[in-house]
């Protein structure tokens, strides 16, 4: 949260108006708010497919109208893709820079689920969460209550 607040300040101020034409100058914000998506996955699980020849996914056959329901959350917590998948870790999608995405960790974080069902809202989920992080963390700080364990 410190470091997303520091960069937010650097950018914009601790008064400035925040808009998307912002987010590239704020690489540690939008890492975070993908690392967030990946641990935090509200939909561990996609819609329904059917595959329409017989196909085969790393060896295993897969005939023609079986249906298919991707794990999404299996995709976001693999070990070959993401390491230490049970740390909080934005850095995992920035280069050794801190500033250029990380494409091969980026196309794995699926949150949105994927191919032709994913969700049409993304575009406009993605600005509201950017948006709405930025302006909340510019202002204020967010602590744990006092004296109360976190569940």
């Amino acid at each position: 949260q410190d470091r997303i607040r520091d960069e937010i300040h650097s950018v914009i101020g601790r008064e400035g108006e925040i808009s998307m034409a912002d987010r590239p100058r704020m690489p540690f914000t939008s890492a975070s708010i993908t690392e967030l998506q990946r641990v935090a996955n509200i939909l561990p699980l996609n819609v329904i497919h059917r595959t329409t020849v017989d196909t085969q996914v790393s060896g295993q056959a897969i005939p023609e109208n079986t249906l298919i329901l991707a794990q999404i959350s299996n995709v976001m917590k693999n070990s070959s893709v993401f390491d230490r998948t049970d740390e909080f870790r934005p850095e995992r999608f920035l280069l050794a820079d801190g500033k250029t995405p990380n494409k091969r960790t980026l196309e794995h974080a699926v949150p949105f689920s994927m191919g032709k069902r994913q969700c049409a809202g993304e575009g406009s989920a993605r600005m509201e969460l950017f948006l709405s992080l930025v302006m909340i963390l510019q202002k204020y700080r967010i602590l744990p209550p006092k004296d109360t364990p976190l569940d």
